[in-house]
This record gives structure tokens, sequence and C-alpha cells, in this order.
């Protein structure tokens, strides 16, 4: 299913740019701003392989990271603020929900696991980053 396989791309190429964010983060607070994108990663690689593996279960196969650095593009390397950072995880965040939403075909067992992987980003995205970019 391509859309499952979108969202692994989306994950893949997030997780790396959330790491790009962690460690060219600048400004006030930086230590907790800091930990913070980290467990943001650290969610996103553990989603990554939670999916992956189910994939493979259902018979969808992983895309390489060259497959999905096709489809979504990498951050840039630059310094940025926790503000700017925040506003860009808040996107991919959204992303990520609206992309969980065009996945159906699936048994209830796996749309059950999107739906609780949907839940945590749409908590962070519109409640989390939306107070702390405000």
């Amino acid at each position: 299913m391509i859309e499952y396989q979108n969202l692994l791309m989306m994950l893949k190429v997030y997780n790396h740019n959330v790491q790009i964010l962690h460690r060219h983060l600048v400004g006030e607070n930086w230590f907790g701003n800091h930990t913070v994108l980290g467990d943001y990663y650290e969610k996103l690689q553990d989603d990554i392989d939670e999916l992956a593996e189910l994939g493979l279960a259902i018979e969808i196969d992983e895309p390489t990271i060259q497959q999905s650095l096709v489809k979504y593009k990498e951050l840039e390397i630059k310094n940025r603020g926790s503000e700017e950072s925040f506003i860009i995880v808040r996107g991919y965040f959204n992303d990520i929900v609206a992309q969980i939403n065009r996945i159906n075909g699936l048994s209830n067992d796996v749309i059950n696991k999107l739906q609780e992987k949907q839940e945590y980003y749409r908590v962070e995205a519109d409640f989390k980053l939306f107070r702390a970019t405000m």
C-alpha cells in the first residue's frame, strides 16, 4: 500500500530533520529545548521501527532512505532558535496526522495502531507545540 509506504518515508526524513534541529539548536532555554527535540526524534525512530516491522508483517515493503529523500526534503543544516524549530516540528507532526488519515483498507488492528500514533502527534502539534510557539 503506497500510503503506508509514504508514511514510512515521511517518518524517516522527518526523523533525520528533527535530529538536525536538535544538533543545531541555539538560544534561550537551550538545555530544555534540546532535550525536547531529542525526545521527538527518539519517538520518531521508535515509530519507524515499529511501523516498518508491522508493514513487513502485512507484506508492505519498507522504503529506503534514498526513496524517502526523493519524496520528502532534507532540512538545510543551519542554526535555528527554539521557536523556529518547534514551528517546523509542528508542521511535521501535522503532516504525519494527515498522512495517517490517508491510509485505509488495512485490518482493524493496524488501523488502531496507526490511530494511537496519530493521537500522540496531534496532541504534540496542536496542544504542546502550539502553546510553545504562541
